[in-house]
């Protein structure tokens, strides 16, 4: 079957040709005519929708993405500020809890304790420098001390309310003549950041 299409004029673009017009088709033509124009109007409606939830699709990725990030953002905030306060802290500390005469405060705590004739020595140590803090430190010898009283006392230094004292080189040994009682030795150190140390990270 050959079609030929020459120019239209206006007025048969009207309802009233263009139903003339499908009127003189054959029926199959117009089975042809109506399935083609069934397909225009599906795709005059469906097409547009379709575009139409594509982009939407699109865009909510992009808001859920954007709210991911701004959610590791926020809390990589948090976790920054948490650590500047933590290390704020650790400078005051620091600066206030420096102990530069350990033997005086290990026997305080001793005489309280009761245990004061249990130290055997107190001997200062040598410390070598460092660029960033000061530190003291002191070799502890007791004698005869209990575990009870060991303890105690141990946790005491541990947790002096003004000072930053910290224990190490622990080293107990029951004695020979009487089980319950023990030798012990260990160091205890007090810490400051130095002063040109912290003028140097404000400046």
């Amino acid at each position: 079957m050959e079609f030929k299409l020459g120019p239209l004029r206006l007025e048969r673009l009207r309802l009233d040709n263009l139903y003339a017009s499908y009127l003189g088709l054959s029926p199959r033509e117009q089975t042809f005519s109506l399935i083609g124009l069934g397909i225009l109007l599906i795709m005059a409606i469906f097409v547009p929708i379709s575009l139409a939830s594509s982009s939407l699709t699109s865009l909510e990725k992009n808001i859920v993405e954007e709210e991911k990030n701004l959610k590791q953002m926020m809390r990589g905030i948090e976790t920054h500020n948490e650590m500047k306060s933590k290390m704020e802290a650790m400078e005051r500390t620091f600066s206030t809890g420096f102990d530069s005469s350990i033997a005086s405060t290990l026997e305080s705590i001793a005489n309280k304790a009761g245990i004061k004739a249990r130290i055997d020595s107190l001997k200062e140590k040598n410390i070598a420098p460092s660029d960033l803090y000061d530190e003291t430190s002191v070799d502890v010898r007791l004698k005869r001390i209990l575990l009870s009283e060991l303890i105690s006392f141990l946790y005491e230094i541990e947790n002096h309310p003004q000072k930053i004292l910290r224990l190490s080189h622990l080293e107990i040994k029951p004695r020979f003549d009487s089980k319950q009682e023990l030798d012990v030795s260990f160091s205890v150190s007090s810490f400051r950041l130095r002063e040109n140390n912290e003028e140097g990270e404000g400046s």
